[in-house]
């Protein structure tokens, strides 16, 4: 018998990553797995960038026969029907060994005996964590009785230019480190079931491992006693560092005393966190806000970035615009407000280059939060558009970047040691709240619910996403209006 039969398993190679990650992580997932999590719409559209490159990857291969029972022990009997039939590929091939189970993206028959395993990622490269990946997956097929040659992972290759998307991945060979993994593997796995056999939770201290390689599910839980104003929120602190502070037992950046090493950067922030008191150089932020000519234009973008390029030219994960919003400040104190969002599945970086330079006209500044980001997507419609190059590139000039003012010259110890605009306008303008807004509250958020909506069939519900992806890029700019209002009070004042 190639794989054992049984319904029952501990590990599968989502848990097994859970548990390198952090034992407690693994713990919980597997002795509370009715957990209510909430998933956001950036999470879904990871998922579903992820089922969309698997399904792409499969077309690159020939005579593939796809595994698609989702109970455990149909899944494996189907496999090794397959494997005994010789077919040429499996997907989504199941295996279970000493309670662990596994479905591989992409097994191929070599023909001789032996088969190739390759894992399909959507990322751009090659890494740490998809080594352990493979690695499982190779330890659960071996320990099974199949005889593996190569191990490869299959990842997007972001040179790949749409239409042609015969080069839309690269694969690297991973054998040779899947195969020096192997007994670590064994060790983990010994490891991992023994603590999932004790009732108790294990006690793991809070670290780096809450976030990476991916921000875990219970960091709220874990860290609901780390104070407001914690080391973790200490500007450029490496995690080292964070560790070994929080070692010693040091959470609040009260509690950080002379002698711990911090640069001067670093030692001002947690000096002005001890005071209380904000750094505002006005002096500077005069100098800086003197620069602008009016009229003012306030710019947001809203941008999508697919795996899967879909549009003339494009490339995978580059970001292209279907939104924006922009306030106009006049000299007189008028403010109005122009935006654009686009509404179907056609290509928007026309229409919104058009748009764009309708609405910017040729004189004044343009004001963005992070500016290299918006120059950064004229820059792309310059090099799709020859013949709107010209206009395109004359509005790249005249941007100026705010974030430059709280980087540089502008400091608050309710800021959290960021600088970013969702850290920056609840202290200076309470008054205005991205919580108050519904389904969109971060970019990343407005590009889902954006691809979400584009393929919604209830038409209420599209309109209903319409309105929230207008309210939230329309707060972004109004935001920085009023950001701008403060700063010139605080000068003047």
């Amino acid at each position: 018998m190639l794989c054992e039969i049984m319904s029952n398993y501990q590990l599968t190679k989502s848990s097994f990553l859970s548990g390198l990650q952090c034992p407690k992580k693994l713990w919980r997932e597997t002795n509370i797995p009715d957990q209510d999590q909430q998933i956001s719409a950036a999470q879904r559209q990871r998922f579903e960038t992820g089922l969309q490159v698997g399904v792409m990857a499969r077309s690159h291969f020939d005579g593939g026969v796809l595994v698609n029972e989702r109970d455990v022990d149909g899944a494996v009997n189907h496999t090794l029907q397959c494997i005994e039939q010789g077919v040429p590929v499996i997907f989504e091939a199941a295996f279970l060994h000493d309670e662990c189970f596994v479905r591989t993206d992409i097994l191929q028959n070599n023909g001789n005996g032996t088969w190739n395993l390759t894992e399909v990622k959507s990322s751009t490269s090659v890494k740490g964590e998809y080594l352990y990946d493979a690695a499982f997956q190779y330890w659960c097929l071996v320990g099974s009785g199949l005889k593996i040659n190569r191990v490869f992972v299959q990842h997007i290759n972001n040179l790949c230019v749409y239409p042609n998307l015969e080069d839309l991945f690269t694969t690297v060979d991973v054998t040779n480190d899947v195969i020096a993994l192997q007994p670590e593997i064994d060790r983990h796995i010994k490891e991992f079931k023994q603590m999932l056999s004790n009732p108790k939770e294990p006690d793991v201290q809070i670290g780096e491992h809450c976030v990476k390689p991916y921000e875990c599910d219970f960091k709220n839980d874990c860290w609901q006693n780390v104070p407001k104003q914690s080391v973790f929120e200490i500007p450029g602190l490496r995690w080292d560092k964070k560790n070994e502070l929080v070692a010693a037992g040091i959470y609040a950046m009260a509690d950080i005393g002379s002698t711990v090493k911090l640069s001067d950067g670093q030692r001002q922030h947690v000096s002005m966190v001890k005071s209380g008191i904000p750094l505002i150089d006005k002096s500077a932020i005069a100098v800086k806000l003197a620069s602008l000519k009016y009229p003012l234009y306030f710019l947001d973008f809203e941008t999508n970035d697919p795996a899967i390029p879909r549009f003339n030219n494009a490339r995978p994960y580059q970001a292209f615009p279907f939104q924006y919003s922009c306030h106009i400040l006049h000299k007189d104190e008028r403010l109005s407000h122009l935006e654009y969002l686009h509404e179907d599945r056609t290509d928007p970086r026309r229409l919104i280059a058009e748009r764009l330079l309708q609405d910017l006209g040729t004189e004044g500044t343009i004001v963005a939060y992070n500016a290299s980001f918006e120059i950064r997507i004229i820059q792309s419609l310059v090099d799709l558009f020859d013949d709107l190059a010209d206009q395109l590139k004359a509005l790249i000039p005249r941007f100026w970047d705010q974030l430059d003012v709280f980087k540089q010259d502008y400091h608050h110890p309710d800021f959290g040691g960021s600088n970013s605009i969702k850290s920056v306008l609840p202290v200076l303008v309470p008054e205005l709240n991205y919580d108050q807004l519904e389904q969109v509250h971060e970019g990343t958020e407005a590009g889902a619910e954006w691809n979400n909506m584009l393929l919604d069939l209830d038409e209420d519900r599209r309109l209903r996403t319409f309105a929230n992806l207008r309210a939230y890029c329309e707060l972004d700019t109004l935001a920085m209006v009023k950001i701008y209002e403060k700063l010139m009070k605080e000068i003047n004042s």
